[in-house]
C-alpha cells in the first residue's frame, strides 16, 4: 500500500568549514542541494525540508577567522573562541530551510528556526528541471554533452570558484574541447572517459 507522504526531509552532512560558512553563516543553501529537494518535493507534491548537519568540532585556520562571526555577532553562539577572542573551531550545529514551490513553480526558502524569516526566491523551476532530465535523457541518441555546469548560488551570482576545477575529467574535457575548438565531441570524449575509469585498454 503506497501512502502519501505530508512532508519530506533532504538530510545532508557538513564535512567542510566552507560548507559550514554558507548554509550556516551566509544563510545560504547550496544550489544542487535545493535542486534536488525541489525534484522531490515537486514529484511528490509536498512540501520539503532541507536539513544540513554538522556532527564535530571543525578547526578554522587562523588566517580564516575574519571571514567568520566575532564574539557577540550573530551566530557567534555556534562557534568556541580562545582567550584573546580568536575562533577556535566551529561547534556541531544543525540549520533546517523550509522548501515551498510557488505557483508559477519557482522554488523558495527561509530557515525555519529565524522568527520572521522572509521567503527567498531562486532562480530553480520546476520546468528547469523537467527540461534538465530530458535533455538527459536525449544525450545518448544525439550525441551531445551540452554547456559545462555553472558555478552559481542559488540566485545566479557567481562564485568564487570552479566546480569544473574539483572534477576528476576536467582535463579530459579540456582535452575534447581544445580538439574541436570548444565544444566537446561526445565519442572522443565518451572514449577518454572509459580509458580514465579503467573501462578501456
Amino acid at each position: 500500500i503506497w501512502i502519501l507522504p505530508k512532508w519530506g526531509v533532504e538530510m545532508k552532512s557538513v564535512a567542510s568549514v566552507w560548507t559550514s560558512r554558507e548554509v550556516l553563516f551566509d544563510g545560504q543553501p547550496k544550489l544542487e542541494h535545493l535542486i534536488q529537494s525541489a525534484h522531490y518535493s515537486w514529484k511528490l507534491r509536498v512540501p520539503f525540508k532541507l536539513i544540513y548537519k554538522q556532527y564535530a568540532n571543525q578547526v578554522v585556520p587562523q588566517w580564516a577567522g575574519k571571514m567568520f562571526p566575532r564574539k557577540g555577532q550573530p551566530n557567534s553562539e555556534h562557534i568556541e573562541y580562545n582567550d584573546k577572542g580568536d575562533i577556535k573551531n566551529i561547534n556541531p550545529f544543525e540549520v533546517v530551510y523550509e522548501l515551498d514551490i510557488d505557483s508559477k513553480g519557482v522554488l523558495k526558502y527561509r530557515r525555519e528556526d529565524v522568527e520572521g524569516a522572509k521567503w527567498v526566491k531562486t532562480l530553480i523551476t520546476t520546468a528547469d528541471i523537467e527540461r534538465y532530465y530530458e535533455f538527459v535523457s536525449e544525450m545518448e541518441s544525439r550525441k551531445e554533452l551540452g554547456p559545462r555546469p555553472m558555478t552559481i548560488d542559488a540566485q545566479g551570482k557567481e562564485k568564487n570558484f570552479n566546480l569544473c576545477g574539483y572534477c576528476p575529467l576536467n582535463d579530459t574535457c579540456n582535452k575534447a574541447e581544445k580538439r574541436v575548438g570548444g565544444k566537446n565531441d561526445y565519442a572522443q570524449w565518451l572514449l577518454e572517459v572509459r580509458k580514465q575509469i579503467g573501462g578501456v585498454k
